[in-house]
């Protein structure tokens, strides 16, 4: 998609802590790879994340990210900005923000008042981005094609509430996977509490500049048409 602007033969994986230890089982024992390292987390505190595996095998690095509760998607969206609110399944590509992503602009999701780790580390993580040609912005408004766009109801919009399922995101299918199955693999998590789904919306200054927004993400419990809506954990 971008060539040569992300390093290859690098890739992270997310893990609940409930698979933590198969997922290590599986990387080292099938697989072949060493844990080089381990650590508490590299990532600031707001993150639903516990702890890091580095894992190696020739050229080829893993790091295996475990993730508090069933729900290991959660963290994607706690993210430094939209660039990197994207996942690959064994069923296929997510992208939640197409519109900005395929276009080489992101926006800033500050989330909550940072503190000083957390205002270092976002700052890093955006200096190495745009060194790769990526562009950001704290607003929307900001960039021109988005001038009088529809606050809240625009899906790129920080005050717009996003899930996995509302047909704002670019799904692109492995084709081992036939397309009568999207419906059930992009848009939503297995877990060991049943399905679940994601709800989200960026954090940051408001549309008109004047207020500052809390991101929220929560994993939602997928229930069927009998039991009634999908409810927040």
């Amino acid at each position: 998609m971008f060539p040569g602007r992300f390093t290859p033969n690098d890739v992270d994986v997310y893990t609940p802590e409930t698979e933590e230890t198969l997922m290590l089982e599986i990387l080292r024992e099938q697989l072949g790879f060493t844990v080089t390292k381990q650590v508490a987390t590299a990532y600031p505190k707001r993150l639903s994340i516990t702890r890091i595996y580095w894992l190696t095998k020739g050229t080829a690095k893993i790091n295996l990210i475990t993730v508090k509760g069933d729900n290991a998607v959660v963290p994607i969206f706690q993210f430094h900005s939209t660039l990197v609110m994207n996942k690959i399944s064994c069923y296929g590509m997510f992208c939640a923000y197409p519109e900005l992503t395929l276009n080489g602009i992101a926006l800033v999701n500050t989330g909550v008042k940072l503190d000083t780790y957390s205002k270092r580390r976002t700052a890093e993580c955006i200096e190495k981005y745009e060194k790769r040609g990526f562009t950001f912005k704290d607003q929307l408004g900001d960039y021109r094609q988005f001038h009088g766009h529809r606050c809240g109801e625009n899906a790129n919009c920080q005050k717009s509430v996003r899930t996995l399922g509302d047909g704002q995101g670019l799904f692109v299918p492995f084709t081992a996977h036939t397309e009568d199955k999207e419906g059930q693999t992009h848009t939503t998590v297995n877990t060991a509490d049943g399905t679940n789904s994601v709800e989200w919306s960026l954090g940051g200054l408001s549309c008109n500049g004047e207020d500052f927004m809390d991101g929220v993400v929560n994993s939602v419990t997928i229930k069927s048409e009998s039991e009634g809506e999908a409810k927040a954990d």
